[in-house]
């Protein structure tokens, strides 16, 4: 049906971009569509409860998102959606959206820890909210 398939790009769009909230809402529409669960449904629902509980945005996540593209893009490196590893991490006190860009083995461990660098460097000076930063770890690995 193609109004499954025109959600089911959107749903592929909102995690590449950290749209986490409207991720939630359109696997919830898709999954009425084909009265099938999404494959993304159980992480969806925790990282939407997640950036609810925390008051968080999508323009805030998107915002982070969109550094890891431009750190990308000072080093000419393309981000393919196969890349993309999307989780929940946690510890005792805390739990955290773990977006991360898996780069080609080829890419010195150097260059990826250079990237990390810059990364932390224009989050500094972005205006990200506390929040946001502590709920979500963007990085290159």
């Amino acid at each position: 049906n193609l109004l499954s398939e025109v959600v089911e790009k959107r749903i592929n769009y909102c995690k590449q971009e950290g749209r986490f909230r409207e991720l939630y809402e359109l696997i919830e529409l898709w999954e009425q569509l084909t009265g099938n669960p999404h494959e993304l449904a159980p992480l969806a629902k925790e990282i939407f409860a997640l950036v609810t509980n925390s008051g968080i945005e999508d323009e805030e996540t998107e915002t982070y998102v969109d550094l890891v593209k431009a750190v990308a893009e000072e080093n000419r490196l393309r981000i393919s959606s196969q890349q993309l590893h999307l989780s929940l991490s946690s510890d005792d006190d805390s739990k955290w959206i773990a977006y991360q860009i898996i780069l080609p083995e080829a890419e010195p461990g150097e260059m990826v820890f250079k990237m990390n660098l810059r990364l932390v460097e224009i989050a500094k000076n972005t205006q990200l909210s506390k929040q946001v930063k502590q709920v979500m770890v963007v990085m290159f690995r």
